[in-house]
């Protein structure tokens, strides 16, 4: 199928072709740089929030005053992504519990104090210490939602601007494409000419020193 594109589209495609394929290499990575620098800020942000949680229910655990530990985790009502916050004790049994409406609530026991990134959750968990003892945890639970929504624009801005850059590539390999192979094709008609009629008398215009 090669051998019957002209050199002139064959110049076309590899111009907008490497265009195209440099551009989306970019926008990959960009996209890939955004998700993982927004992750990486969320995790430092709510493990900030953890801590300071943390700080303020260590009286509540050792008084064992569970109205003062959900008031402490009601106040993570601001922060809009958080699906659920759970405060558990020294023996690792829920202790107090802030949810969502319509979301389920947390186990009644802690089994991991490991944050990580699931496919739709940041989940944080924060020792809680008093005199460099462990009394309890803290636990986190992040929807990622709106870091899906960034994604999702962020890949359709960068989509377009391959599109609309590819276009304009084109637009440029078209005329690039007739200062390249004009001479080629030049050549080609008069080596025809020789070849087939013997005609020697014609000569070659200079138009560049290529």
């Amino acid at each position: 199928m090669n051998k019957h594109i002209s050199i002139k589209y064959k110049l076309i495609l590899i111009i907008t072709g490497t265009c195209f394929v440099v551009l989306s290499a970019m926008g990959a990575a960009l996209l890939l740089i955004d998700r993982a620098s927004i992750k990486t800020a969320m995790h430092d942000q709510f493990v900030a929030i953890a801590k300071i949680i943390a700080d303020q229910s260590t009286a509540a655990l050792s008084f064992e005053d569970r109205d003062s530990a959900t008031e402490t985790l009601e106040a993570i009502a601001l922060e809009s992504s958080v699906v659920q916050a759970c405060i558990f004790n020294e023996t690792g049994n829920l202790f107090a519990v802030y949810a969502r409406p319509g979301n389920p609530q947390c186990d009644s026991t802690v089994n991991n104090v490991d944050t990580y990134f699931s496919s739709d959750y940041l989940h944080v968990y924060q020792e809680i210490l008093l005199d460099s003892n462990s009394i309890g945890t803290v636990y986190l639970e992040v929807s990622l939602e709106e870091l899906q929504e960034r994604f999702y624009e962020m890949l359709f801005i960068i989509v377009l601007l391959v599109l609309v850059s590819s276009i304009i590539a084109l637009f440029l390999a078209r005329y690039i494409q007739r200062i390249i192979s004009r001479p080629i094709l030049d050549l080609t008609a008069i080596t025809r000419e020789i070849s087939e009629k013997g005609n020697y008398n014609i000569t070659v215009n200079k138009e560049s020193n290529d």
